[in-house]
């Protein structure tokens, strides 16, 4: 066979798509390697040394860059510090980069067979506080930072219930957010039920014998976890509502700063607490109905209603109403003021008993709710 001709590259440029200069460079390549393949692309690679040096500083790929510029190591080269991200996404994995900045616990997050398997919806519940990132207006007229208080089933990634609490979250909160996470009739639902599991930290309020009880009433087991990122679900709900809500409201916290003391939006008029309520509960909604889960690749709505799994029925609204109350299990009298409970008076209608008559009354969870 004769060498290949002007003709012969032409044709091949023009079924490839590129420009005849390029075939021929193709050609001498090839003859001067000895083989067809594409020659293996230049580039900076993590050696040992690298991870020596990045160990030496901790992860701190910065003071990393300037060691091995110092050292230029890898035949004498002095990569960026651009080359040597990349190097690193490339060829480290991200759990041996967190084992170096933070540790083993850290790394462990990351492996694999820490992962927990997909479960049906309401076969776990996870549980939190989460306090606002934004300074509202509460009903006593100062501004403070409102408390949230959500669970989101593990499944699905549906937010079953929430509540909002005008000051420190408490276990009043936990008991408001259950019983409408449990409810399934107007205007909760349509995800509802009792679920098979709670897992939340060890938050007080959660651990609390209040919400202990109400939980062993329902018949649902409560597991502690040791750490937040054995709770990743809800964890991942609280970043999320970091960036999709709170971050869009005014007076947000964590905005960006304008010098050592002010941050943008410092002077807007904060929210009123029955607004922020109000949004909150939209944002919720359309959480549950149009943002789509990557993990699930559909909605939690959409992920709720195609699982078959069975919904265990849950009590009806009137015995939920009496289980989510509080009481101290002690006998109070009716006086004039009504009943002291807490260092409150608790009154009733024109319709309650006569005073000196024996009652056991509950204190309602001081949250308000959508």
């Amino acid at each position: 066979m004769g060498e290949l001709t002007t003709a012969h590259v032409r044709l091949v440029a023009d079924a490839v798509g590129v420009h005849k200069r390029t075939v021929w460079s193709w050609l001498a390549q090839a003859e001067e390697t000895g083989s067809p393949e594409k020659p293996e692309r230049r580039r900076f690679r993590i050696t040992e040394e690298v991870i020596d040096v990045l160990a030496d500083y901790q992860g701190n790929v910065k003071r990393a860059h300037e060691r091995l510029v110092e050292m230029a190591v890898v035949a004498g080269q002095k990569p960026g510090l651009t080359t040597l991200h990349d190097a690193i996404a490339r060829d480290l994995d991200p759990g041996f980069m967190a084992g170096l900045r933070e540790g083993i616990p850290a790394a462990r997050g990351f492996d694999p067979c820490f992962q927990r398997p997909v479960v049906a919806r309401n076969e776990v519940w996870e549980g939190d506080h989460k306090q606002a990132e934004t300074v509202v207006m509460m009903p006593d007229g100062k501004p403070s930072r409102a408390w949230v208080t959500w669970f989101e089933d593990r499944g699905t990634g549906y937010v079953m219930g929430w509540a909002v609490t005008a000051g420190s979250a408490h276990r009043g909160s936990v008991l408001a957010a259950v019983r409408m996470a449990v409810l399934r009739e107007d205007p909760y639902g349509p995800a509802g039920g009792l679920p098979r599991l709670v897992r939340f930290d060890g938050g007080a309020d959660f651990l609390s014998k209040t919400v202990r009880r109400a939980f062993g009433l329902l018949g649902v087991p409560v597991h502690r976890v040791r750490s937040a990122r054995h709770k990743g679900g809800i964890e991942r709900l609280n970043r999320t509502s970091m960036t999709r809500f709170f971050a869009d409201l005014p007076r947000y916290t964590k905005a960006p700063r304008l010098d050592h003391r002010r941050r943008l939006g410092d002077a807007d008029p904060p929210l009123t607490f029955e607004a922020f309520v109000s949004l909150l509960g939209e944002w919720v909604h359309q959480h549950n109905t149009e943002h789509v889960i990557e993990r699930t690749k559909m909605t939690p709505l959409e992920a709720w209603q195609t699982d078959p799994t069975e919904i265990r029925p849950e009590p009806s609204a009137c015995e939920l109403r009496a289980l989510m109350l509080e009481s101290d299990n002690k006998v109070h009298k009716i006086t004039s003021h009504g009943v002291e409970f807490a260092g409150r008076a608790l009154r009733f209608s024109s319709r309650a008993p006569s005073s000196g008559h024996g009652v056991r009354p509950c204190g309602l969870a001081g949250a308000a709710h959508g």
